[in-house]
C-alpha cells in the first residue's frame, strides 16, 4: 500500500509540473469566427489536409497537409517544370566543372503545380539559392518566395460591378485573413502523396531568425490572430463530423464542460523542437512498462502529420 501511495504521489507531482491552467482562457474562444476555421479532409484518419489560398488578386488553392511535426510552408509550383517556369529556370551547381549546368530532369519534378507566381501581382522571390527539407518520406527542394497566404479565397469581383480596386483588395485581404508570408515554392518534390500540394508546418519555430517563415507567427504579426496558436477538431470518418483547424484559439462548444473543461499543459521541450507532452509512463496489458514518477520520462510528440505510435527502445524491449 505504501509503495502504491508513493507511486500515485509521484504521478501527481509530475502531472502538476506540466499543468499550466485548470481551465482555458475565455478570450481565446473563437467558436463564432468561422473565417479562422479551415475544413480538413481526412486521409485514412491519419493525415489531415486543408486548403490554403495563395497570391492576389486571384486566389490559387493549395491542398496541404496540416502538420504539427514540421515547421515551414512548402508548396508545389510551376517551377516544377521548365516549360511552365517562365523566367525562373534554375540550374544546378556542378563542383567538378566549377559552374552551373542544366538539370538532368527538365519536366514533371512534382506531381502537382499548385502555385503560379506569374499569376500573382504580389509575389516576390527572396532567395537565389535553393533550400532542402526532409519530413519523413517527403523530400522537398525549392526557393523562398513571399506572397499573400490566405485562410479564405479572395473574390475576383466586388459586390457591385466591375473589377476590384486597390482599396477594396486591401479590405478583402484583411477580411479573408491573408498574411504576406514567406514560404518555399517547390521545384522538386518526392513523397508528398497523390492528393497533396505541400505541407503546412505548425510546429514551434526553432530558429528565431526564420520567424517570418512560421505561419502562426506570421498570422500574429499581421494582426490576424492575437495568439500564435492553432487548435484541431479531429474526427474519424464514422463520426460523420467535419474535422477542422482553428487558428488563434479554440472552440469551446467542442469541449466537454466548455472552457472549464479544457486544461492547459506546458510544452515538454525535446531535441526535435516539436509539440510534446511529458511521457510519464506506459502500461501494456495492465502491467507498467515504464513507471510514472520512477523511470525517466520522455517526450510524447503530438504530430498531426503521422499515424504511428512510437515508444522508446528500452520500453519496447520490456514489451518483447
Amino acid at each position: 500500500m505504501a509503495q502504491n501511495n508513493q507511486m500515485n504521489s509521484n504521478r501527481g507531482r509530475s502531472h502538476m509540473r506540466q499543468l499550466m491552467r485548470e481551465s482555458a482562457e475565455l478570450e481565446l474562444d473563437n467558436k463564432d469566427d468561422l473565417k479562422l476555421q479551415v475544413p480538413l479532409l481526412s486521409r485514412n484518419d491519419a493525415v489531415y489536409l486543408g486548403t490554403m489560398y495563395m497570391g492576389s488578386p486571384i486566389s490559387q488553392p493549395a491542398k496541404v497537409v496540416f502538420d504539427t511535426g514540421s515547421e515551414y510552408l512548402a508548396i508545389t509550383s510551376v517551377l516544377c517544370d521548365d516549360s511552365t517556369a517562365g523566367n525562373y529556370k534554375f540550374k544546378k551547381y556542378d563542383p567538378l566543372n566549377g559552374g552551373f549546368v542544366e538539370r538532368d530532369q527538365m519536366h514533371k519534378r512534382c506531381k502537382t503545380q499548385a502555385y503560379d507566381m506569374h499569376k500573382s501581382d504580389s509575389q516576390q522571390i527572396l532567395s537565389k539559392a535553393s533550400s532542402k527539407l526532409t519530413y519523413g518520406s517527403a523530400k522537398l527542394q525549392g526557393f523562398i518566395w513571399q506572397d499573400y497566404t490566405c485562410i479564405n479565397a479572395l473574390s475576383q469581383k466586388h459586390e457591385g460591378s466591375g473589377p476590384v480596386t486597390n482599396v477594396q483588395m486591401q479590405m478583402q485581404l484583411k477580411s479573408n485573413k491573408c498574411a504576406f508570408f514567406q514560404f518555399l515554392a517547390l521545384y522538386k518534390s518526392q513523397g508528398l502523396g497523390h492528393d497533396s500540394d505541400g505541407i503546412l508546418g505548425l510546429s514551434p519555430h526553432k530558429d528565431w531568425k526564420k520567424k517570418k517563415l512560421h505561419y502562426l507567427w506570421s498570422l500574429k504579426d499581421n494582426g490576424i490572430i492575437d495568439r500564435a496558436m492553432v487548435s484541431f477538431s479531429i474526427t474519424s470518418k464514422d463520426q460523420n463530423e467535419q474535422p477542422y483547424a482553428l487558428f488563434g484559439g479554440y472552440n469551446s462548444s467542442q469541449i466537454v464542460g466548455g472552457a472549464n473543461g479544457l486544461k492547459t499543459f506546458r510544452n515538454f521541450e525535446n531535441w526535435l523542437g516539436t509539440w510534446a507532452l511529458e511521457g510519464q509512463g506506459m502500461f501494456y496489458g495492465g502491467v507498467a512498462m515504464q513507471k510514472p514518477g520512477e523511470d525517466v520520462s520522455y517526450p510524447a510528440i503530438i504530430d498531426t502529420g503521422s499515424s504511428q505510435l512510437s515508444i522508446p527502445p528500452d520500453v519496447f524491449e520490456k514489451i518483447r
